[in-house]
């Protein structure tokens, strides 16, 4: 439910109108659940306690109902997509999608920024091709596009005329001046003689790259209580190494723009909207990079409240936590993925166990709140692995706020998937994200087998993410903060951090 940046960034090369058709989907189904409209008005702020847990709680209720409505809606997408069988769920995406072929553009373009959001980004394309006909031109990009394959997105969907995968301003910028496809970076098409072309990225140093500009989007549809923006420092993986990883297949190279024009953001979107909570979607923020913006951010005079997430090591200094404290930094997402030296040696996660718990005890010293970030049934995992993972987060649960606890999973970009023999690894097929009629739309995801004892055996993360949540039951109850979205949670450290009380009664 948070602030789109895609789109932002879009609009800053090439102004543009914009509309955020995933919160218009939320507040669309929540104005139809039993309390959604007092769930909004709530989480907007306006009952004036948006802070007390149990209302809290009470009332967000209505946003599983409202969940549950959405995935379901979702399916009924894909069903039509694949069988052309139509739904309530088609009536609805075209609800959504009518105001924008009102003005009957020549250009439209959808940012899919998940993979959940293909359906309804595909299931809208298509109506409206029906509703425009061949004269306007209707593209997909977005972060999604570096999980899927665009020559299989533009064979299957002939309602799209094209596919723009990894960083999208120079592409969005040629396509607004109305350049030929040959002159539009990362873009992917299928040609008159059903010849399918795809043309290489771009990647430029971001400090010549303007600002997300959010004119024109509805500040005031989120569901927070004040406004809480993303906001980047760099682009790409400074340490691009980990074998596990996928998420480097949206971006170019590593680059990171200027501190003191982050700072500077920072103070223009707190001036423009009134924002003083913002989180980092950079891949990691590391340890002296923190400490230069820290100085840019105390300089300048600014305010800010802010999330990052971290690789976590000895270079997280007392020093420089406690500076970014003073900052507004007040919750840090840290990438640890395993308590066993041998799995992190093997994925090349560039960490030890002894540097994540220094870090992470600096930061509950510096008054910073800790998530740390899981990942259950890494290639060759055993049980000593999972002890000496359970070992470490014993020792460290009373410094930690929240965790989440995620399966392995195969990717075709990741490096494990290079050589899969060498790491246990059997590649199966790659996973079916949904059909175009009888046409599938696979994304990077491979399922795969694994060498166990007994031999070849299905991936055992489930199995040990599963053992994770019943040995936490032991260490106590799921603390009310891990339940919450990354805004709320933002908002909610922000204030206890600081001593403000937060009411526990009704």
């Amino acid at each position: 439910t948070y602030v789109p940046i895609g789109i932002a960034a879009l609009n800053a090369v090439a102004p543009s109108h914009l509309a955020d058709l995933n919160i218009a989907a939320w507040r669309e189904i929540l104005a139809s659940v039993p309390g959604g409209e007092k769930t909004v008005a709530f989480m907007r702020g306006e009952e004036d306690n948006f802070f007390n847990r149990y209302t809290y709680e009470d009332r967000r209720a209505a946003l599983a109902l409202a969940e549950a409505k959405l995935s379901a809606m979702g399916q009924g997408l894909s069903r039509w997509l694949k069988t052309g069988e139509r739904g309530f769920a088609v009536d609805f995406a075209e609800k959504l999608i009518s105001p924008a072929l009102c003005e009957a553009p020549l250009l439209l373009g959808f940012s899919v920024f998940s993979l959940g959001q293909l359906p309804w980004a595909l299931a809208m394309a298509k109506i409206a091709r029906e509703k425009l006909g061949k004269e306007a031109r209707i593209l997909l990009g977005g972060a999604a596009m570096g999980a899927l394959f665009p020559e299989e997105l533009v064979a299957a969907c002939p309602f799209l005329d094209g596919v723009v995968s990894g960083e999208g301003e120079e592409p969005f910028r040629a396509i607004s001046r109305g350049e030929p496809n040959e002159n539009i970076p990362g873009l992917t098409w299928m040609g008159e003689n059903g010849t399918i072309t795809k043309k290489p990225g771009w990647e430029r140093d971001i400090a010549l790259t303007p600002p997300p500009d959010y004119t024109g989007l509805d500040i005031t549809a989120y569901l927070n209580p004040e406004p809480v923006f993303p906001i980047l420092l760099s682009r790409g993986c400074k340490w691009r190494r980990c074998r596990f990883c996928a998420h480097n297949s949206s971006y170019g190279g590593y680059r990171k723009r200027l501190f003191a024009n982050v700072a500077l953001e920072m103070l223009s979107l707190e001036r423009n909207f009134g924002a003083r909570h913002f989180y980092f979607g950079d891949l990691y923020v590391d340890a002296p990079e923190l400490d230069e913006l820290s100085d840019e951010i105390i300089r300048l005079g600014a305010k800010p409240r802010f999330h990052i997430l971290g690789r976590p090591g000895p270079g997280y200094t007392p020093q420089i936590l406690r500076k970014a404290y003073k900052a507004g930094l007040r919750w840090i997402s840290w990438g640890v993925e395993s308590g066993s030296e041998r799995l992190l040696k093997l994925s090349a996660k560039g960490t030890t166990p002894a540097g994540i718990a220094e870090a992470i005890s600096n930061a509950s010293d510096a008054g910073i709140s800790s998530l740390m970030m899981m990942i259950y049934g890494l290639p060759t995992s055993g049980a000593k692995d999972l002890d000496e993972t359970f070992s470490m987060i014993d020792r460290l649960y009373h410094k930690v706020d929240a965790f989440t606890a995620s399966p392995f999973a195969l990717f075709t970009t990741a490096r494990f998937y290079k050589n899969p023999g060498k790491y246990g690894l059997t590649p199966l097929q790659r996973h079916v994200e949904l059909w175009v009629g009888e046409n599938p739309v696979h994304s990077a995801r491979v399922d795969f087998l694994e060498e166990g004892e007994s031999g070849k055996r299905p991936p055992g993360g489930e199995v040990e993410a599963d053992l994770w949540r019943q040995r936490r039951r032991w260490l106590g109850e799921v603390p009310f903060i891990e339940t919450l979205s990354c805004e709320h949670y933002l908002l909610w450290v922000s204030r206890e951090r600081e001593g403000r009380p937060t009411p526990t009664f009704a």
